[in-house]
């Protein structure tokens, strides 16, 4: 939940290794993170990037420019289909993977970390 990924985000910085960037798989959870980040000392993008997996334009355009990493969709749905069909074709067999690289869209919510 939103409250116990803050704090171990939080805790972090008290370590060598602090989390320094967060993919959340919404703008809701982004827009959650970024609230409880602004009840701590930590700052975004300074402390700690955010970015969401989503690719609803409208809401990024009215909101504070969140970084998203977005995706087609479509070509998704179509690999899903065609490695299943292949799973079924040829039952037994190893599958090969895919790998499908979304593309960045960087926003207010990334950027260098504050000196130290």
């Amino acid at each position: 939940d939103r409250d116990s990924s803050c704090a171990q985000i939080f805790e972090s910085f008290n370590t060598n290794n602090p989390i320094t960037c967060v993919v959340v798989s919404s703008f809701g959870n982004a827009i959650r993170l970024l609230e409880c980040l602004n009840m701590t000392d930590l700052s975004c993008p300074e402390d700690v990037s955010i970015i969401a997996a989503g690719d609803l334009h409208l809401f990024h355009e009215g909101w504070a420019q969140i970084s998203r990493v977005t995706c087609d969709r479509y070509t998704i749905g179509r690999w899903g289909a065609e490695m299943l069909l292949d799973k079924i074709n040829n039952e037994g067999k190893p599958q090969p993977s895919r790998i499908y690289r979304g593309e960045i869209t960087k926003g207010e919510t990334t950027g260098p970390r504050k000196a130290k």
